[in-house]
């Protein structure tokens, strides 16, 4: 069954036409549905329009038959309309007061009313004193009536003239007429600015802002001109005198920045402070991104069919079916889509984007494109607009990504902490951090997925329904994150466009490699693709790219038999047992790059492998670095097989009789602080207590599965070995939080963790990687390699070498070394503390 997208909007928003011709004809059964959609369209021609008609006649359907408009001229105009091309039911609008049958053409509150009726409410002349129309306004604004005319001086360019020469006298006057006639062509805007001279001449000299337009424009030519005495008025808000004042506040003139400042609001999807783009069903403001999000702001697009947010209201296209117009780029030359075609100078996007201006940064001195401003108004740079201050949280200069209720600066990390950042989410209603647009994390992944991988006709195909559904499953912040990259999109629609099975083999040529290996792990953790060793199938795809450095074919074909033979069958039956392990693909990947290095440096000197001396290897060792040393397997090999001579190869030394351990209590504090500092990352403290107290190797503690954590009563034992073993008291009770905690890498609480350590941060099904566990302990001063021969030390001091064995996984053979290097005597444990103090000393 296909998943259809869940958008609870009213009807009168998703399809006002589809209603309104619905209503219209159960009323009128003898018109034709499509014409009454063309009427319907002729008559009401903006989206806007149609779903608030829409909205009225869904409310109340006797607009139409009741003779009352209730203020809605779109009800007035489309019922005579609709008349003369034959309903029969419907009546036109009279007006509420006289009850004619007459164009109303005013509005009184929430009613049309007709002219006549409209005399009531004129405002009184300011000369006369009737009631009647207006028909002038003087330069305050005051009515008045067609008849009587405000009072304006009987030449008004005169009358600016005369004003200009007692602020600027030396100013001639030939060049004051030309001025004036150019900044205030219209004869009605002459007398109003005459008027409001001769009352006030100070606007010419400071105080503009409480003038009109047309006395700011007089006030530039002249300045323009020359005219000396003349000041340009500042803005009556910030106070800055070189910007223009186009806007009305409070009845002054501003500037823009003060307009838009004044008129700000707090978007409802993103919670940030600025001018309102438009509003949302329940008339909250939205801003200019956010509009775009909001499905009452979207319409059908005309060309994909689906309900977007149309960026061509004219062609009523959708931002991924619009196209520029194309013409040549006015800057660039280039023939492509292009803006400001109307204009003659036509830019294309890249062209434009260049152009933003070039300012000197007020902090870094340097030029650069202008990306904020500062409290003044100075330029910054992108760089310096990234602010950096003291941390709140972690006492750290880091950059600001918010600030708590006190004001207090914040990073990225704290500030995710901080409950200040936790918000409703506008889709679910739950209190959580949120992704972005009003949306937390799980519906942000749901809108993204289902417009990825949903048809134009907004549903989801069964076939795709488990890819949805698997991929809704994992952390959905990770998910989002993922996501959101421009190539794993274009990755999953190459997927989705092949309509093949989703394998192993398809996900392998998918490219990037690390998008689709983020993929295979969640089909593998929800069971849409068997489970594999990723390790072991990473050195077969491999090494095929590998061997074609081998410029001879018969050499070429001696190292495959050598990385198969050698390598990759050993590799596939520990495979089978156990999944191998990162250490071990590394291994087997230096040695057979080590095999092709030699052969390589074989044939600079003009050698092969079968023609080399064991002077050769001996140059080969003493002239490189010690990766060289890696080929002895392979030189080995090819000796026994019989494809070269046998040579003399250092060997690696197999044991020591000294190894790197720490002091007692060095070892006893860090288990003291793993077992007490809850600040610590809990996995974090489990793993490096496995190293201390049971000298667990790394890749042996990541494999550890919550399955091999049992409770009988009080005793929880882990299986480390043959032989389960039971755990102290309070490792126990940290065992059980890390196992009982629900996964991070999956929203499903209740599902169970398949690995006792994991983080935010792993591959979906993936444990902590043992190097990420090495680089962690690190941090905490813990040496995973010297922590754990200590403990070893300590160990098989006091178990015999069976039970070491049997309780912590060992090979027999590895406990009885261990067990004779703690002798008794321990003297080469005091040989090497020794050691250690005198190097310290």
């Amino acid at each position: 069954m296909a998943t259809p997208r869940t958008v609870d909007l009213p009807r009168y928003i998703i399809d006002p036409l589809g209603l309104i011709t619905e209503i219209i004809s159960g009323l009128e059964p003898a018109l034709e549905g499509d014409r009454v959609r063309q009427m319907v369209t002729s008559i009401v021609t903006s989206s806007r329009g149609q779903r608030e008609l829409a909205q009225a006649l869904e409310t109340d359907p006797g607009l139409l038959t009741r003779g009352r408009s209730n203020g809605m001229r779109s009800v007035e105009l489309l019922i005579p309309a609709l008349r003369k091309i034959g309903a029969q039911h419907l009546v036109t609008p009279r007006c509420p007061r006289c009850g004619r049958e007459t164009a109303l053409l005013f509005l009184s509150g929430h009613e049309r009313i007709c002219r006549a009726c409209s005399v009531v409410e004129r405002p009184l002349c300011t000369s006369c004193g009737n009631q009647r129309i207006v028909g002038h306004r003087d330069h305050l604004g005051r009515p008045y009536c067609r008849s009587c005319r405000p009072h304006q001086p009987t030449d008004p360019i005169e009358a600016i003239c005369q004003v200009i020469s007692q602020i600027a006298p030396s100013f001639p006057r030939d060049k004051a007429l030309a001025t004036i006639t150019q900044a205030i062509p219209r004869p009605h805007q002459r007398g109003h600015t005459a008027a409001a001279l001769t009352d006030n001449p100070a606007l010419l000299a400071g105080q503009g802002a409480q003038g009109t337009p047309r006395i700011i424009a007089l006030i530039d030519a002249l300045i323009a001109a020359g005219a000396h005495g003349i000041i340009r008025p500042p803005c009556p808000l910030c106070g800055k005198d070189d910007l223009p004042l186009r806007f009305t506040q409070v009845g002054q003139r501003c500037c823009k920045r003060c307009y838009s400042a004044a008129r700000q609001e707090r978007c409802a999807r993103c919670q940030r402070l600025k001018t309102p783009a438009g509003r949302d069903l329940q008339g909250r403001p939205l801003c200019d991104l956010c509009r775009t999000y909001e499905p009452s702001q979207h319409s059908e697009c005309s060309s994909c069919g689906q309900r977007r947010y149309l960026v061509s209201s004219r062609e009523r296209l959708c931002r991924a079916c619009y196209e520029l117009p194309t013409a040549t780029c006015s800057i660039c030359g280039k023939t492509k889509g292009c803006y400001r075609i109307s204009t003659g100078a036509p830019r294309c996007d890249s062209c434009s984007a260049n152009l933003r201006p070039r300012q000197t940064c007020s902090r870094c001195s340097k030029t650069r494109r202008v990306h904020a401003r500062g409290p003044n108004g100075e330029p910054i740079c992108g760089e310096c607009s990234r602010r950096t201050e003291p941390c709140q949280g972690c006492h750290k200069t880091k950059r600001v990504a918010g600030r708590s209720p006190a004001g207090g600066a914040l990073c990225r990390v704290c500030y995710a902490k901080d409950p200040i950042s936790n918000r409703e989410c506008i889709e679910c209603g739950q209190t959580s951090r949120l992704f972005h647009h009003g949306l937390c994390d799980s519906c942000a992944l749901e809108s993204a997925l289902h417009d990825l991988l949903a048809d134009p006709d907004g549903q989801i195909q069964p076939e795709r329904e488990p890819l949805y559904h698997a991929l809704m499953s994992g952390n959905p912040r990770r998910a989002m994150i993922w996501l959101q990259r421009p190539a794993t999109q274009t990755m999953l629609t190459t997927l989705i466009a092949t309509d093949r099975p989703i394998s192993h083999e398809a996900l392998d040529h998918l490219r990037p490699a690390k998008a689709a290996q983020y993929l295979r792990d969640v089909l593998v953790t929800n069971g849409l693709l068997p489970p594999r060793d990723e390790y072991l199938s990473s050195l077969e795809r491999w090494l095929p790219t590998a061997l074609p450095e081998v410029a001879s074919p018969a050499e070429r074909r001696i190292v495959q038999s050598f990385a198969t033979w050698y390598y990759l069958r050993r590799l596939r039956r520990a495979s089978k047992i156990k999944i191998i392990t990162y250490g071990q693909m590394v291994s087997a990947r230096h040695e057979i790059l080590a095999a092709i290095k030699l052969l390589a440096w074989l044939q600079d000197r003009g050698a092969t492998l079968a023609t080399c001396t064991q002077a050769d290897i001996d140059l080969w060792l003493d002239q490189g670095p010690w990766m060289r040393e890696l080929a002895r397997n392979f030189l080995v090999w090819t000796a026994r097989n019989h494809h070269s001579d046998p040579f003399e190869f250092p060997g690696r030394p197999t044991s020591s009789n000294s190894v790197s351990i720490i002091e007692e209590d060095e070892r006893w504090n860090q288990i003291q602080q793993l077992l007490h500092d809850e600040d610590l990352d809990l996995s974090i403290r489990v793993g490096g207590l496995l190293v201390l107290l049971f000298a667990q190797p790394l890749s042996r503690i990541v494999r550890i599965a919550t399955s091999d954590i049992t409770q009988a009563g009080s005793t929880v034992s882990i299986a480390l070995g043959a032989q389960p073993l039971d755990l102290p008291p309070p490792l126990d009770a940290l065992v059980l939080r890390l196992r009982d905690a629900p996964s991070p890498n999956h929203r499903d609480a209740a599902r169970p963790k398949a690995w006792l350590l994991g983080s935010a941060h792993c591959r979906p099904g993936k444990p902590f990687s043992s190097q990420q566990l090495g680089y962690r302990l690190n941090e905490l001063g813990i040496q995973a390699r010297c922590a754990r021969n200590t403990a070893l030390m300590e160990l098989a001091a006091e178990l015999p070498a069976a039970v070491l064995a049997e309780l912590l996984g060992l090979h027999l053979e590895t406990a009885s070394n261990w067990k004779r290097r703690a002798g008794a005597p321990r003297a080469e444990y005091a040989a090497e503390l020794a050691r250690r103090k005198g190097d310290r000393g």
